[in-house]
């Protein structure tokens, strides 16, 4: 019997490879019959746990420690699996669930009857998944089925460079594949602060149109490729801030920019500086200047609820400070102070966060703010 080459589940998650040449081209050309197969994996992290669900899981104690000892991220679903068992309605899907999303190694005869012998084969000869013994196999990457498409994104890690794909992300996904229907005239999508570019890649496969990303992160340039190949959209993806992205009228702008209100030594990769709001500001003073005729935008933040606020201080700021932009807020999901930041919120008067979905164009600076949202059930924080 051959040997055959092993490598520890720690060591892997240490190792954060690129997504190869090889993994590229095996997942698109069984893009469809691997995303059928992942698709049963609870929808996508916190799809199945309502809110109070949400508040009680941050309590358990193994949760609870391995977050605030920055070993997981706790509503990206890095954390304990044992707080998810269960959740799917099959087997495999759990099973699957853990291997693609959560990390843990999963028994090669497992992963064989749950994705064909061929397809681990395949995923084995690529580099998409790695042996941790002789019998066992684990996954380098997230690999998370969004509607028809595939992406690939980092494991959680509290590197300042990893590609995070969140659940904030996936929502945003399908509100923006949603908007874009809207619009016409549209020839282009521009994705402002990629990340793994599902974004861009998502809508601008709705109405297949090309897609330009741009990210200041060189290491997320390289999974928005990889994602673009593998769901065949036409693309350009630039290492760069997003003030470098030239818009041109009929682009459709998203962004989904960081927005965590964090102190100066808090979550360097994620704040989105003043309250969490400053990048969210930046971009939509761009929008009010530079957004060219016949173009529209949407964006995702998250603005922080000082002490009993009825109107998210972000509306409250566009009315005054954005009279160019024609406006409407949504409002997707409210959330507590459930942070390792909390003693600090608390300091700043913040008793909880409202996510928002903004978009608009260039106009007569009129803001819409819908406080409830038929979406908003859809929405996981991520």
């Amino acid at each position: 019997m051959n040997s055959i080459a092993t490598i520890s589940p720690q060591v892997i998650g240490q190792n954060r490879p690129f997504p190869n040449e090889d993994i590229v081209t095996f997942l698109a050309a069984r893009r469809a019959e691997t995303n059928a197969k992942l698709r049963g994996m609870c929808g996508f992290p916190m799809r199945a746990l309502g809110r109070r669900d949400i508040v009680a899981l941050c309590y358990e104690k193994s949760v609870r420690e391995r977050f605030e000892q920055f070993e997981s991220n706790l509503f990206a679903l890095s954390v304990d699996p044992d707080a998810y068992r269960g959740l799917p309605e099959r087997e495999q899907d759990e099973a699957l669930y853990c291997l693609f999303i959560l990390g843990d190694s999963l028994d090669t005869m497992a992963v064989a009857d749950a994705m064909g012998q061929d397809w681990l084969n395949a995923a084995l000869d690529c580099g998409l998944l790695w042996h941790t013994d002789s019998m066992a196999v684990a996954c380098p990457f997230r690999l998370v089925p969004h509607d028809q498409q595939l992406f690939l994104s980092d494991r959680y890690s509290i590197a300042q460079d990893m590609v995070y794909l969140s659940n904030d992300s996936l929502f945003m996904a399908k509100f923006t594949k949603r908007i874009v229907k809207r619009h016409v005239n549209l020839d282009h999508l521009v994705d402002l602060g990629c990340g793994s570019g599902i974004l861009g890649i998502a809508a601008a496969s709705a109405l297949e149109i090309p897609v330009a990303g741009v990210d200041l992160n060189e290491r997320a340039i390289v999974f928005a490729r990889a994602n673009a190949r593998i769901n065949n959209v036409e693309s350009r993806w630039l290492p760069g801030s997003y003030e470098a992205m030239p818009l041109r009228p009929g682009c459709f702008v998203v962004a989904n920019p960081p927005f965590v209100f964090s102190p100066a030594s808090g979550a360097l990769h994620s704040d989105g500086g003043n309250l969490g709001l400053g990048l969210t500001r930046q971009l939509l003073r761009m929008f009010e200047e530079q957004l060219p005729n016949h173009s529209s935008f949407a964006l995702m933040t998250q603005s922080p609820i000082i002490g009993n606020e009825i109107l998210p201080r972000l509306i409250s700021d566009c009315r005054d400070s954005f009279p160019k932009l024609d406006l409407l807020a949504e409002n997707v999901g409210t959330m507590p102070v459930l942070s390792k930041f909390a003693d600090f919120y608390r300091k700043n008067g913040v008793t909880g966060f409202q996510q928002l979905v903004l978009s608009g164009n260039r106009g007569h600076g009129d803001v819409t703010y819908l406080s409830e949202n038929k979406h908003a059930d859809d929405v996981c924080f991520g």
